[in-house]
């Protein structure tokens, strides 16, 4: 099916854009800038369009933002984008809920409080929604196996250089690559403290589980609909995608705290352990108390294919 006409015009404006990395940011903001005629080349490191990660929400805001460039675009995230799968759910982003005991003061799975928003929670798999705005791009817009090295701005525009020894000349550069970003490091000079990420002390795991598994092991509601539980020192969050055919899961946890000695951890000496704090901390018991044997194995199930979070 050839792209939209509205991204296929002919491009009138008398300067052109260079947009370095084609992952979500970049392939939509290319297609923003089609629309408005405005002569685009987007560089792509890799051999091809793909996304790492698994499940990634959008709320009310990115939503709108989507419809504003094109209709195109937010139709293509419908078409792969998932909610809450109860109807009394629909505007609920998440239901946040106790992940622990607290020393037996609190039931697992107790709801400590539901926030609702606009759609309530939307969630779509990274590279199924990518898939669905590459089918918008002309073809010529995109230039893959390009990855940037250096940039030089001069009165006449920035000139690009590349690994392979390929140079071009724009208008103005804009940089999509990510949190390892080369053009953020060549703008801003590899000493600066501002253009490399730092470790948060922060780690999350992510895992993708059949929804069939889910709703045995944590029962339909918590499964189905998106939740949030609080433990010491981490959390877990799920959410469906792929239209309801799987569970998104992700749990987090403080390195940093897993590092310390016990006595440094909290007034009872307990160092949380990552597999305490992963999808162990949710399951059957969250239902109805008992099976603390399923928590263990849905964490099981989420650790068999785990989604690395490079791009988070």
């Amino acid at each position: 099916m050839a792209p939209p006409s509205e991204f296929t015009q002919p491009l009138s404006k008398p300067f052109n854009i260079a947009v370095v990395g084609g992952g979500i940011s970049g392939l939509t903001l290319t297609l923003a800038l089609l629309k408005q005629r405005i002569p685009v080349t987007l560089y792509e490191a890799a051999p091809r369009f793909g996304e790492i990660g698994a499940g990634i929400a959008f709320g009310p805001n990115a939503q709108r933002a989507m419809s504003l460039i094109s209709p195109y675009v937010y139709a293509g995230f419908e078409r792969v984008a998932t909610r809450n799968q109860w109807p009394s759910k629909k505007e609920v982003w998440f239901d946040f809920r106790y992940g622990e005991s607290c020393g037996d003061r609190r039931k697992v799975g107790e709801k400590i409080y539901t926030l609702e928003c606009e759609g309530g929670s939307t969630s779509v798999h990274r590279a199924h929604f990518l898939d669905e705005m590459v089918k918008l791009l002309p073809d010529g817009i995109a230039n893959f196996n390009k990855r940037l090295v250096d940039f030089a701005q001069d009165d006449n525009g920035v000139v690009l250089k590349f690994q392979d020894g390929m140079e071009t000349r724009h208008d103005a550069l804009i940089g999509t690559d990510g949190i390892r970003s080369r053009v953020r490091m060549v703008m801003l000079g590899e000493n600066d403290p501002a253009a490399k990420a730092v470790f948060s002390g922060k780690i999350a795991y992510r895992g993708l589980i059949p929804m069939d598994k889910a709703v045995e092991l944590l029962g339909e509601e918590y499964a189905k609909n998106s939740q949030m539980y609080f433990g010491l020192h981490g959390h877990v969050l799920t959410f469906c995608i792929e239209k309801g055919k799987t569970m998104n899961g992700m749990q987090c946890f403080l390195l940093s705290v897993i590092l310390m000695h016990p006595a440094d951890c909290s007034k009872s000496g307990r160092v949380p352990q990552p597999r305490k704090l992963g999808f162990a901390a949710v399951g059957r018991s969250c239902a109805n108390g008992e099976d603390v044997q399923g928590l263990r194995r849905l964490g099981r199930l989420g650790q068999e294919h785990p989604q690395p979070d490079g791009n988070d």
